[in-house]
């Protein structure tokens, strides 16, 4: 199961992901990856167990809380031993927004958690993503021309064609593209 990414800007943000899901004993799956709870966004890369897990994860999820509820998540990850229902590395990646601004975390099942936010003074943020990243793909795809007139749209245009083209580059990444977002 590969490929998470999405987009911050001061107006929207979006998450996006294909639904090509690998299990660890080597079936596959198409599955969706990623969803929204309240005001946040959330999806998840690496072994095919988080996706499982991400609505068990989320049951006591406060409007609010992302941040710290997050965190809760990965001190369950880092005191359960990485212990999901597939002991393959796993990442979510989560998208939310608070006084501060728009803000996405990637929390892994090792317990590791990082926060990166967006800049008041940039106009968005495009963020690579998790899973199978490709970082010149993703530049090929924000030519100056869509960036000059960003919108929702445009964004959803960049996050489908940049999952499609690792797709073309990989058999764990496919090209149905599923998205969700949040209006600021």
């Amino acid at each position: 199961m590969t490929l998470v990414c999405c987009t911050l800007t001061d107006e929207f943000s979006l998450i996006s992901g294909d639904t090509h899901v690998s299990n660890e004993n080597g079936t596959s799956r198409t599955d969706r990856k990623i969803f929204k709870y309240d005001d946040m966004l959330i999806g998840g890369a690496g072994s095919g167990g988080i996706i499982t897990l991400i609505p068990q994860l989320m049951t006591n999820y406060q409007k609010g809380t992302a941040e710290s509820h997050m965190q809760a998540v990965a001190n369950i990850f880092k005191s359960s031993g990485e212990k999901v229902n597939e002991s393959r590395y796993s990442q979510l990646l989560y998208v939310s927004k608070n006084t501060s601004g728009p803000f996405l975390g990637v929390v892994d099942t090792r317990g590791d958690h990082q926060i990166l936010r967006k800049d008041h003074n940039q106009p968005f943020i495009i963020w690579k993503g998790i899973g199978e990243p490709d970082v010149e793909l993703l530049k090929s795809c924000c030519l100056p021309q869509l960036l000059r007139n960003f919108n929702l749209d445009t964004a959803k245009n960049i996050h489908q064609e940049y999952i499609t083209k690792v797709s073309r580059q990989t058999n764990s990444v496919n090209d149905r593209v599923i998205h969700e977002d949040l209006s600021y």
